[in-house]
């Protein structure tokens, strides 16, 4: 009844875990819609014609009730749209000129961070290119390392201050967790400390790609490790479990389980591999983000 919209086009620009290709069980699905039309496109052709604006906002609310509707079987995915531009105060819809206007002149640290593991997943085709070619042009924008540096370590410590670990095995939140690792290769990323090559979106190959200058062979497998540890952990207690992962209340089935993908003789050892893990995942976090700043 709306119709079409003359010359118009959408790009998803899939973020978070998608966008890296690291979704595991039951994680959200971060996305940006984006769509561009003729310039003279004042509104669309049908019965109930929208304006531009409106008409690409109603096709992203329908796009969320389709994939994160009940089921019987429960809920497909969860939408967050958050890490749009201007987040949950801008329109849920963003035209392609005004997403490259806010990463270039409005975007905050942390935004640019995200932004790292941005990646065109659906939609017309040479909108995609055209949106994959400004991602990577504002990624490769010139930036003060040590002031990406020192705001990404301000946010670690405001993480670490508004959402402690619940215990050791908050492994998103512990210190030294995923969110540490994450913020390395990100940092890295948008400061150019990585090798040369295709651009990742992935934090296990930016870790692995980590520059010699930045990080030193031995600290880029602890850290590569750290993140094949952590995955395969989140991965089987995700698969497993609904809720959260209780220390005094694990099933015996999932104990075996989480074993076998870690390769470990017994839960004690595993929880002192895990431990031991994050410490030099902490010390690492430090070594390159904190000491290197002014």
């Amino acid at each position: 009844r709306h119709g079409r919209i003359a010359g118009g086009t959408v790009a998803l620009l899939g973020m978070g875990k998608l966008g890296s290709r690291e979704l595991t069980a039951g994680s959200d699905i971060d996305l940006i819609l984006l769509y561009d039309h003729d310039a003279d496109a004042e509104e669309s052709d049908g019965d109930k014609p929208l304006a531009p604006s409106h008409y690409y906002s109603r096709l992203t609310q329908r796009l969320i009730a389709a994939v994160s509707a009940p089921t019987a079987e429960g809920v497909l995915y969860e939408l967050d749209l958050r890490l749009r531009p201007s987040g949950n105060k801008g329109p849920v819809a963003t035209h392609v000129d005004a997403f490259k206007k806010y990463q270039r002149q409005d975007a905050w640290t942390w935004e640019h961070m995200a932004l790292a593991r941005a990646r065109a997943i659906g939609g017309d085709a040479e909108l995609c290119r055209e949106v994959e070619g400004e991602v990577a042009a504002v990624l490769a924008l010139p930036r003060d390392p040590a002031k990406v540096m020192a705001e990404a370590s301000e946010m670690r410590a405001m993480v670490d201050k508004e959402k402690p670990p619940r215990d050791p095995w908050d492994i998103k939140l512990i210190p030294g967790g995923l969110i540490d690792l994450e913020f390395i290769a990100q940092v890295a990323l948008i400061t150019g400390k990585i090798e040369a090559g295709r651009r990742a979106t992935g934090t296990a190959e930016v870790l692995s790609r980590l520059a010699p200058d930045f990080a030193s062979a031995q600290v880029r497998q602890e850290l590569v490790d750290a993140y094949s540890l952590y995955l395969a952990l989140t991965q089987m207690i995700r698969l497993c479990l609904t809720g959260a992962f209780e220390r005094d209340d694990v099933p015996p089935g999932l104990s075996d389980l989480l074993l076998a993908v870690t390769d470990l003789p017994d839960f004690g050892v595993l929880e002192a591999h895990l431990k031991e893990t994050s410490q030099k995942v902490r010390k690492d976090f430090h070594l390159l983000l904190r000491a290197k700043q002014p």
